[in-house]
This record gives C-alpha cells, sequence and structure tokens, in this order.
C-alpha cells in the first residue's frame, strides 16, 4: 500500500495509521494463537497420589504395577508423574485382559 502520506488531513492520518496497526496487530495475534499449544493441553500428568485417588489403590499397589511393567511412570528428578494417557491405556489394557 503505496500512499502518499502528505495529502492526509490529521483526522485522515490517524484513520489510516490506527487501521494498518490493526491489521498488523491482527496477523500478529492470529500467528501466535495458532501456533502456540497449551502444554497442558498436550500431556497431562498426575502425582503418585493424584494417580492412587484416581484409581481407587494404594501407593504400594502403584508401585507393583511399575515393578510388572503395567503402569510406567516418568521420573523427573524425585518427582514420579504419570501421564493420563498412560493410566487410561494401563486401565483399558486390564479391562481387556480380564475378559
Amino acid at each position: 500500500m503505496a500512499q502518499i502520506l502528505t495529502s492526509y488531513s490529521d483526522s485522515e492520518f490517524k484513520e489510516v495509521l490506527s487501521e494498518q496497526v490493526r491489521e498488523v496487530f491482527g496477523e500478529l495475534f492470529k500467528n501466535t494463537s495458532s501456533s502456540r499449544e497449551d502444554p497442558e493441553e498436550k500431556i497431562r500428568y498426575k502425582t503418585r497420589e493424584e494417580t492412587r485417588r484416581l484409581l481407587n489403590v494404594s501407593l504400594t499397589t502403584l508401585y507393583y504395577w511399575e515393578k510388572a511393567g503395567i503402569l510406567i511412570p516418568n521420573r523427573i528428578g524425585r518427582r514420579v508423574l504419570y501421564s493420563i494417557e498412560a493410566v487410561e491405556a494401563a486401565v483399558e489394557k486390564q479391562k481387556g485382559s480380564s475378559i
């Protein structure tokens, strides 16, 4: 949009400038909002205690399930976390094997 700015009155210049700013920021927000992914939506993790309550089992049972390969946790430092997807997969696997 190559226009000569000297031919605008003050009000016309403000209008053209605000329109250009809206376009630029609109494109900027559109590009950043579509490319930004919420890590919370991608993979959610539960602590041992949250997982225990969710499955209604003891912490000892979670330990034995880990040793048996039924429910594999993710360790971050000293923290033991279970992804929701892993918990759901383990529950489905157990449902399928008990039928």
